[in-house]
């Protein structure tokens, strides 16, 4: 665990960085605006040009021993990286990705492999780039697209599905 918070050129920022061993790690900037006075000591924000920013990254096998998902398995490497300001323009950018993921039901017989994310969520709305993932007796399945922010007659969607010879789950009771 990491801390500092400085205040320059009238501007207070802080930096944290906060990090375990197994788990994954988190990094937070943040700068706000402020007028500062000694006499008598205030600091007075300017909310209007707060920026901020983080980024994330977390391995989800460190799941696999809670009681939720005592007969399931998860694994795979989430990363995140989100953007604010709030100047002129406000502005939000959020980047998430999902490396060799990986989840498995016991129960259920399903099971996914191989799998990988890549999408970008902003005022104008959520973009798929790439998700990608494998079955059990191989086959994919691939996403893609857009979904656009609505509006109030429709929300605007494109996306993409390809299914190729996928088995997601293999059970006695269950046939596709």
């Amino acid at each position: 665990f990491e801390q500092s918070l400085t205040i320059q050129d009238g501007i207070l920022a802080t930096d944290l960085h906060l990090s375990t061993e197994h788990t994954g790690t988190v990094d937070i900037t943040a700068e706000l605006p402020c007028l500062i006075s000694f006499a008598p000591l205030t600091i007075k924000a300017e909310p209007p040009q707060f920026q901020a920013s983080m980024q994330a990254g977390l391995e989800l096998n460190k799941f696999n021993g809670l009681k939720q998902l005592n007969n399931q398995r998860i694994g795979g490497l989430l990363r995140a990286d989100l953007t604010y300001k709030s100047a002129d323009e406000r502005s939000f950018s959020c980047f998430l990705s999902l490396d060799d993921f990986r989840y498995e039901h016991y129960y259920l017989g399903l099971l996914i492999s191989e799998g990988n994310l890549k999408m970008n969520l902003s005022e104008q709305g959520l973009v798929v780039e790439k998700a990608v993932a494998k079955g059990r007796q191989g086959g994919f399945i691939t996403l893609g697209g857009t979904i656009l922010q609505p509006t109030r007659q429709s929300i605007p969607l494109d996306l993409q599905l390809k299914l190729n010879q996928i088995q997601l789950i293999q059970r006695d009771d269950f046939s596709a």
